[in-house]
């Protein structure tokens, strides 16, 4: 027999800021007694059922993404695409550590990466109707859906960064 859906309404949504979870001084540092902490505390949280967790880059991503002028769009003379792509696999990595920090935890994670889901037009977002339907759809499942600043496609630059 297949289990009802659950509701997909969003009840809480936690954004962990890339300074609370990584040493933004130090390149791709994390701070693993912080972050083991938040997933602790998230996994006793009532709540958590109906939770999105946001996290910023911090010392993931911030590098590459200054040096090449990522933020900037492929206007500027530091932008690369090579630089938009360690930027996306730097960030990537950062995810799959906060991921595994919530697992350890038992709680039911999966990341939706905002590339290529999410496009800026300006620095505004564009349709978000698609990537909040899968928002919705973990939700409704009792997955919490993990969020996190990347370098997107933007309509009129060519790159920017969503921040977390």
């Amino acid at each position: 027999r297949r289990r009802a859906l659950r509701s997909a309404r969003c009840t809480l949504v936690v954004k962990l800021g890339g300074s609370a979870v990584t040493d933004k001084t130090c390149f791709e540092t994390v701070r693993v007694a912080a972050l083991r902490e938040t997933a602790c505390a998230l996994s006793r949280s009532p709540l958590l059922a109906g939770t999105v967790l946001v996290h910023g880059a911090g010392s993931f991503g911030h590098f590459h993404a200054r040096e090449h002028g990522v933020s900037r769009g492929t206007a500027h003379s530091a932008f690369s695409w090579r630089g938009f792509a360690l930027t996306r696999s730097s960030v990537t990595r950062l995810n799959g550590i906060v991921l595994t920090a919530l697992l350890e935890q038992g709680i039911a994670a999966c990341g939706l990466p905002p590339f290529p889901r999410w496009v800026l037009c300006g620095g505004a977002l564009t349709d978000t109707d698609a990537p909040l339907g899968e928002v919705r759809s973990l939700l409704s499942r009792g997955v919490v859906p993990v969020l996190h600043g990347d370098a997107v496609f933007d309509e009129a630059r060519g790159a920017a960064i969503l921040s977390g």
